[in-house]
């Protein structure tokens, strides 16, 4: 079951972390990577209220993985930015490229991903608005 929080300390403004999807090459949703493929991480949230069509500045949203067990631990793929657009849904993707995630030598990893997606106001202050999700434990494998 995934987790998936997002604090908004803002009148009017309510938010909701709604999925975290690992995609796999064919587009699929996927729990079992190759390291040698590239993979997606989708993460869509909602913003709803009446002070919703006053926000702006930026969202930025972040990957990171946690190793069960020996592995790499740390952000995957880069910091996607978008900006507020007055609108309710959003939704980012993350490139993630083939062999950003190594397993150990002749073993198989099993991984937790965490992905965090954190406003910036229009002023450039990094706001308390943040959306935190637990997505799917995968494995990454050596084909």
């Amino acid at each position: 079951s995934m987790s998936l929080t997002f604090d908004v300390p803002v009148m009017n403004v309510d938010a909701t972390l709604t999925a975290v999807t690992l995609i796999d090459p064919a587009g699929m949703p996927s729990r079992v990577i190759d390291t040698d493929t590239g993979f997606q991480v989708r993460v869509d949230w909602q913003l709803s209220g009446p002070g919703v069509i006053f926000l702006g500045g930026t969202w930025t949203v972040r990957a990171l993985v946690e190793s069960i067990g020996a592995g790499f631990e740390g952000q995957i793929g880069p910091t996607v930015t978008q900006l507020l657009n007055g609108g309710n849904n959003y939704s980012a993707i993350i490139n993630v490229a083939a062999h950003s995630v190594p397993p150990p030598p002749s073993t198989d990893t099993v991984y937790k991903l965490v992905v965090l997606v954190s406003h910036t106001a229009v002023n450039g202050v990094k706001t308390e608005m943040a959306g935190f999700g637990e997505g799917p434990v995968f494995e990454i494998r050596n084909p």
